[in-house]
């Protein structure tokens, strides 16, 4: 059996790059955990983070934005800086 997984050697922000290389709109994708009713990421969770820093690190955080709830369910929020 072989086992295919070209991104497991990629950093978060390796992938990211490589996504808008592809032209993917990742504001229209989550990988959240606990999406809301409405399919918004929560972006509390590991996977919101991790994410969020892929984002930051990987291209320009403010044409892509995060589908998540926020504090106030707004919808749409920014990726964090590294490190807060």
């Amino acid at each position: 059996m072989n086992i295919h997984a070209p991104l497991i050697e990629l950093s978060k922000a390796d992938i990211i790059r490589r996504g808008m290389a592809l032209g993917v709109d990742y504001a229209a994708t989550i990988s959240c955990y606990q999406p809301d009713t409405q399919g918004r990421a929560c972006g509390r969770c590991d996977s919101c983070r991790l994410r969020a820093c892929g984002i930051r690190g990987g291209g320009n955080p403010r044409s892509h934005a995060l589908q998540m709830k926020g504090r106030r369910g707004s919808g749409i929020i920014r990726a964090p800086e590294v490190g807060r």
